[in-house]
């Protein structure tokens, strides 16, 4: 979740903003909002330096600047404001919810995350928890993420902040084996299966054996070189994700939906005038590059019923909760629907699962079924670092502490400044994440050592860190 912007406070401020950290040449607010502008607004490093560069001409009232803080500098100050937070030391609470997930980039290596929250604070909200409720406990970079690896990382959390009562996983392979193991030691411990990814399986083994829905994503797929290098192509269906496909087959579903609607009616003539002809001539392009929709009209209708209900069941688990008490709602809502016809298989198969996870939650109480926090904040990442030259994992992972962090205070900054150097950094990149590729690619086709950089393992697309990052 994106922060507010930094802002005084109610004394009139931001005076003690304006001095530099210990050591440092620029002043906090400098640090605190080049920070907000590069990780929570996606500025790039250099158009951040323009910025202040950009600022320094103006009559404005600003602190002293110093000259602008270089690129370098703008990625190193996040990346030790990460790690500070990565440090920190946190309480030891009873009733922790961990949410563990693992992402992959360019390359090799895996980035394995661990969130955690208090199932109190979780249960008392009126909807969904986000971002900003969860705390990242644990960021771990490696090229071999087993079950054994998921275990380790688990317990050195569990040694930080206490033992959790729940762990919400994708339950994808490291998960599936590591969490048997982890209860083992700890058999107190409740692993839930999130819900987003357990309906997309089911949804998944249901469309996937009917010749239909088959038939269906390849007149989808078939119709896109008749029409990208159209003035319709605005008319392409979705692309088929190549990875997590079931979590968003419903935006098919939609889209042939409203152009069987547009033919039904005749309704060419917005069409027409954005294709540059004649409504007749619209209608006619329509249909011989679309008119293939009105054959799926009934099949569209049944899986739009079974689509919505999976993301009605999804929001009604995730806004009130898993509790023993939810598969009984969940039957009273929507058991009329589906249990009965075409979907009956599929909706026991939900129940059944709702029950499972259910009668884990004790009495009274409301846990957490959905990691779509974490999700969250793995999309937020990626999409901060999409325009590196090699997205890969790197030392751009401590940027995810600060991602979660929703309130940057003065106060924060200069002790993060203080306390966590950019020689830090580096000593936790080369134990934890190793050489990038640009040190690779430069250490073996400029062999002779040649205008190389330091070696070191600095983020995707990210230059190795300056002598000087005050």
């Amino acid at each position: 979740m994106t922060p507010a912007a930094p802002s005084q406070d109610a004394a009139g401020g931001c005076h003690a903003e304006l001095a530099a950290p210990r050591g440092h040449r620029f002043a906090v607010l400098v640090i605190r909002l080049t920070i907000f502008w590069f990780v929570h607004l996606h500025v790039s490093c250099r158009a951040v330096c323009c910025i202040w560069g950009s600022l320094s001409q103006t009559p404005l009232s600003l602190p002293p600047l110093a000259g602008s803080p270089g690129h370098q500098t703008v990625c190193t100050w996040a990346m030790r404001l990460g790690l500070f937070l990565l440090r920190q030391v946190l309480p030891h609470y009873s009733d922790w919810v961990f949410l563990i997930d693992s992402t992959l980039r360019l390359g090799n290596r895996k980035c394995l995350v661990i969130l955690g929250a208090r199932l109190g604070v979780l249960a008392g909200l009126d909807q969904a928890p986000t971002t900003r409720h969860f705390t990242v406990l644990d960021v771990a970079v490696t090229v071999s993420c087993t079950a054994d690896f998921v275990v380790e990382r688990l317990e050195q959390v569990c040694q930080r902040v206490g033992r959790p009562r729940q762990i919400v996983s994708d339950h994808s392979g490291e998960f599936t084996a590591g969490l048997p193991r982890f209860q083992k030691q700890h058999p107190d411990v409740v692993a839930t299966h999130d819900i987003t990814h357990k309906l997309a399986i089911l949804l998944e083994s249901e469309l996937e054996a009917d010749e239909r829905w088959q038939a269906f994503l390849k007149a989808c797929s078939g119709c896109l070189p008749r029409m990208q290098q159209t003035a319709g192509a605005f008319l392409l269906p979705p692309s088929l994700r190549r990875m997590a496909r079931y979590m968003h087959v419903a935006d098919h579903v939609e889209w042939a939906q409203k152009v069987s609607g547009v033919l039904d009616r005749q309704d060419v003539a917005v069409l027409a005038k954005d294709l540059g002809v004649s409504q007749a001539e619209a209608l006619a392009w329509l249909e011989q590059r679309l008119g293939w929709a009105k054959e799926f009209r009934e099949d569209l209708r049944e899986w739009s019923v079974l689509l919505e209900c999976s993301k009605q069941v999804q929001a009604e688990v995730k806004n009130k909760g898993l509790s023993r008490q939810t598969p009984q709602q969940i039957e009273g809502r929507f058991g009329t629907v589906l249990g009965q016809g075409r979907w009956r298989r599929w909706w026991r198969q939900v129940m059944d699962y709702l029950e499972e996870q259910g009668r884990q939650v004790p009495e009274g109480e409301r846990w957490q079924a959905s990691s779509d926090a974490i999700e969250s904040l793995f999309g937020c990442y990626k999409n901060g670092t999409k325009g590196a030259p090699l997205p890969e994992i790197g030392a751009n992972v401590l940027l995810l502490p600060v991602l979660l962090t929703s309130e940057l205070s003065g106060d924060l900054v200069r002790e993060a400044m203080e306390q966590v150097s950019g020689k830090d950094v580096e000593r936790w990149t080369q134990q934890n994440v190793g050489d990038s590729t640009l040190a690779k690619i430069q250490r073996v086709l400029r062999p002779d050592g040649r205008n190389t950089r330091p070696a070191g393992g600095h983020g995707a697309g990210m230059k190795p860190m300056p002598q000087r990052t005050r």
